[in-house]
């Protein structure tokens, strides 16, 4: 939510923004539940940062693949290591974690678990998913 408005400040389209747009098409975020206090002021003097006009399909490719490299990086969750404390089950926004499982349907690879676990029993791994 906090992407998407600073999306809408700065005068971006928030469906430009890959983690949004996955969250939408992953109905694990709606907008339209989004509650404003007051009105979201544009940025004055912000512009989007050059982008060359002949822009190719072969770089979009090639950003496309590494991105899908990137989200092929997922939360795994040491069972050895873990103390069973629910440190990560209770961070979890989308509540993707129960009794140290993670549903990778769910997960939104903001890796609040990995910054939370006392025990270091979070790991983030490639996996395919």
């Amino acid at each position: 939510a906090v992407d998407y408005a600073c999306a809408l400040m700065a005068g971006i389209d928030p469906r430009r923004v890959p983690t949004i747009r996955i969250a939408q098409d992953r109905r694990q975020f709606d907008p339209a539940m989004i509650e404003y206090t007051g009105v979201l002021p544009r940025i004055s003097g912000y512009s989007l940062p050059f982008v060359f006009p002949l822009r190719s399909s072969v770089v979009e490719f090639v950003a496309r693949i590494l991105y899908r490299i990137w989200l092929g990086r997922v939360p795994v969750i040491d069972p050895d290591a873990c103390a069973r404390c629910l440190s990560c089950e209770n961070v979890c926004p989308p509540r993707a974690i129960k009794m140290q499982k993670v549903d990778y349907k769910k997960c939104i690879k903001c890796y609040c678990c990995l910054e939370v676990c006392p025990n270091h029993a979070v790991k983030i791994k490639f996996k395919l998913i």
